[in-house]
């Protein structure tokens, strides 16, 4: 038999046997003994196989050249399977494992973690699946998010449309991320993002949106956000979708005339609380002024008192004595004034106060 030939054989009987090992190992995994024995078997009779075929190499090959192209040839493939049995799963990424032949075709219920892996790539294929923090936002602003007009539009009680831009962050289960590929059916995860994820969003807010007033939507609306999201985690979190962040951005927007509504009764309630304000000032400076004035009264009252009991007192302490001196000084006062001429009109007695004898009797 040529050299070539007989090499091609060998190389057939590695990926048989590469073939039936995959096998063997998946039976070896089976949660029964009946699978374990048959892994065992496949096993057992691939390595009396190989024994016997190494066997009839070593009879049929005499020659050294012979022997030397076989080893390379050998080499060759035997590098080349194993670099192509090894792929590597990124930080941030789980991969998923594919079986493509026997009765465990399809996708694995196990993850590969992250590193390098090795695996059949004849009866197997894995591919990387990201389990990193995926960021959303649906927005109205179109130089924000995706191209197009993402808002969420849902309806409160009495009928009324509401328009929200949303922000939210997510990731996915790495135990879960094969029956979430099964499910979706999608290696683009922004499809499902703004596709799957968007909808049930917004079907949240349609259903809780219902139970709650403009004010509760447009005011402190914590527990209308908190609502939905607890809903919208329910929903997802069967797929392994676990929502970490979820919020409005900015104020949501009802239409154009309840705008203006709200704004005028604004406006009415600010200027209320402005002439409300007034009114407490001019109260308060009335007040003010009642108190100053009654205050300016109690002391004119005060000084009055004061004065009439200052003239009672001096009243009292006027004597004849007193009085007889105070004629003298106020006469003395007159002389020290004269300048010795007689006024030129006269009229009446003359500014002279008669001055009593000494122990006259009053």
């Amino acid at each position: 038999m040529k050299t070539w030939l007989f090499g091609v054989l060998i190389i057939l009987g590695i990926l048989l046997t590469m073939w039936f090992g995959n096998m063997a190992l998946s039976l070896l995994s089976s949660p029964n003994d009946m699978g374990v024995a048959s892994g065992i078997l496949i096993l057992a009779v691939l390595a009396t196989i190989w024994f016997y075929v190494i066997t009839r190499i070593r009879k049929r090959v005499t020659r050294e050249g012979t022997m030397k192209k076989i080893g390379v040839l050998l080499a060759i493939v035997i590098i080349g399977g194993l670099g192509s049995a090894c792929t590597t799963v990124s930080p941030g990424h789980v991969g998923i494992v594919v079986n493509q032949w026997g009765s465990e075709k399809g996708v694995s219920d196990y993850t590969a973690r992250t590193g390098t892996i090795a695996y059949n790539p004849i009866t197997t294929s894995v591919f990387n699946y990201p389990t990193y923090m995926q960021n959303v936002v649906w927005t109205k602003n179109l130089s924000e998010g995706n191209p197009l007009n993402e808002e969420i539009t849902f309806t409160i009680r009495g009928n009324m449309a509401i328009s929200v831009d949303v922000s939210l962050a997510y990731q996915l289960d790495a135990s879960k991320v094969p029956h979430f590929y099964v499910q979706f059916r999608s290696d683009d995860l922004s499809a499902f993002t703004h596709g799957f994820l968007h909808n049930v969003t917004r079907d949240c807010f349609n259903e809780l949106g219902g139970k709650y007033e403009l004010d509760m939507i447009m005011g402190d609306n914590a527990d209308f956000i908190n609502a939905v999201k607890n809903e919208l985690k329910n929903r997802v979190g069967r797929y392994g979708v676990l929502i970490e962040q979820f919020g409005i951005i900015g104020a949501p927007r009802p239409p154009d005339d309840v705008i203006k509504g709200i704004n005028a009764k604004i406006g009415a309630t600010q200027l209320a609380v402005q002439k409300q304000n007034e009114i407490m000032q001019a109260e308060a400076d009335a007040k003010k002024a009642i108190a100053t004035a009654e205050g300016q009264a109690q002391a004119r009252i005060k000084q009055a008192e004061g004065e009439a009991v200052a003239n009672e007192r001096l009243t009292r302490s006027l004597s004849p004595m007193l009085l007889q001196w105070r004629q003298l000084q106020i006469q003395a006062d007159s002389i020290n004034k004269w300048n010795g001429q007689m006024p030129q009109f006269t009229g009446g007695a003359l500014p002279f106060i008669q001055v009593p004898q000494q122990g006259q009797q009053k």
